[in-house]
């Protein structure tokens, strides 16, 4: 909300529009009595342009938040005065200590995870896990696009790498001349684009189009895993429940 004293709102022009107001010096019209030699009173109107002896008000300025309080003055065409401010800025000095202290704060959260989300990748990767290469590949026609360069698993999970030059197919559990839909992440390692299946079993199918890869895993069920829900002893999976 924006006022001016009311007596004084004739000299002002205010306009508002949306959170914006603008306000402009105007000239006053006065009907004046003026008595003359006979006696006789007349009524005249006189028009005051602005000036800067007579042309001063208060501005108040109400928000949600704060009341503002602000002297308004015309200045003579041609010379600036001393304290004249077309913007003026406000400095909220509690508000911006805690702005920064609560970015600060976002930003230490932030390093935290990001620093214990490296610690874990480490450990995981550092940890001494076995490791199963019996895998040998059953190509159908026109597939030779979406065989791994690798593959292996550590008793968890299966790993299927692909280089930079092979298709990256989907892949699925074979289970009783069935295919089952898998759940999986994707790893870059290096070079290599890794499909991780979060299980190990005796067969998986590969596809990509019409191209089909068989995964035959010879080695299953001969890599012994420690207890737990993890590869690395420092690590342990937590599952959140919503």
């Amino acid at each position: 909300m924006c006022s001016t004293p009311g007596q004084e709102k004739k000299g002002w022009d205010v306009q508002h529009d949306a959170n914006r107001v603008y306000i402009t010096p105007v000239p006053v019209t006065q009907t004046e009595e003026v008595t003359g030699s006979d006696g006789n009173i007349t009524r005249i109107e006189r028009v005051y342009e602005p000036s800067p002896e007579n042309w001063t008000t208060n501005l108040f300025v109400v928000t949600t938040k704060r009341y503002y309080s602000m002297e308004l003055r015309v200045n003579e065409p041609g010379k600036s005065a001393g304290q004249q401010a077309y913007v003026v800025n406000y400095s909220y000095p509690q508000e911006d200590r805690k702005k920064a202290e609560k970015m600060a704060e976002a930003r230490q959260k932030e390093m935290q995870q990001v620093l214990e989300r490296k610690n874990i990748s480490k450990a995981l990767e550092n940890a001494q896990a076995p490791r199963n290469w019996q895998y040998f590949m059953q190509k159908g026609k026109d597939s030779s696009m979406i065989i791994p360069d690798f593959a292996y698993d550590d008793g968890r999970f299966t790993y299927l790498g692909f280089s930079p030059v092979k298709k990256f197919p989907a892949a699925f559990l074979f289970i009783d001349g069935k295919e089952q839909i898998v759940n999986s992440t994707v790893q870059q390692k290096g070079n290599y684009k890794v499909l991780v299946i979060q299980q190990v079993s005796p067969s998986f199918v590969l596809r990509y189009g019409n191209a089909v890869i068989g995964i035959v895993n010879k080695g299953f069920g001969q890599v012994k895993v420690r207890d737990g829900n993890t590869v690395s002893p420092q690590v342990e999976r937590v599952e959140k429940k919503e």
